[in-house]
């Protein structure tokens, strides 16, 4: 038997593997450079994305409560953050121009969306599939025991 406990620590291990890969696939610049009047040093983007993406904040209100449990239906949203406070340039380096494509070195885009791509991601998805259905079935087990 599985508890909505274990549930939730599996949802939020998979919402911790996300902000790990969405931090390692975020670009790291090579030196300080100047990004609307404001310096921005090597690592600053990576920080404040590991800053500003915990567990809770991606996971929202995604929890795993009695009314998911018992209506079968769940659905998996994270909300990543690309652009926090102090790295608002990390929307341009995920998401950039199409006139900022042809650069000669190209940035990696949409780091965000190949974070949550990532096979390890799929697996750790794909595991929380039998914990709710193992769930969903406790819970029609107790509401068939009751009188």
């Amino acid at each position: 038997m599985i508890s909505v406990a274990q549930a939730n620590k599996a949802l939020t291990d998979v919402a911790s593997l996300i902000r790990t890969l969405v931090v390692a696939k975020a670009p790291r610049a090579k030196k300080p450079h100047k990004w609307k009047g404001v310096v921005v040093r090597p690592g600053n983007l990576k920080d404040m994305l590991y800053k500003a993406n915990t567990p809770e904040l991606l996971l929202g209100s995604k929890r795993i409560p009695g009314q998911i449990i018992k209506t079968g239906k769940f659905n998996l949203k994270f909300s990543i953050n690309v652009a926090p406070p102090g790295a608002e340039y990390g929307q341009y380096w995920n998401y950039p121009p199409v006139g900022n494509r042809k650069l000669k070195t190209k940035p990696e885009y949409n780091f965000a969306s190949k974070a949550l791509k990532d096979a390890a991601v799929k697996k750790k998805i794909k595991e929380l599939g039998p914990m709710l259905a193992s769930l969903v079935a406790q819970e029609i087990m107790q509401e068939m025991k009751k009188p």
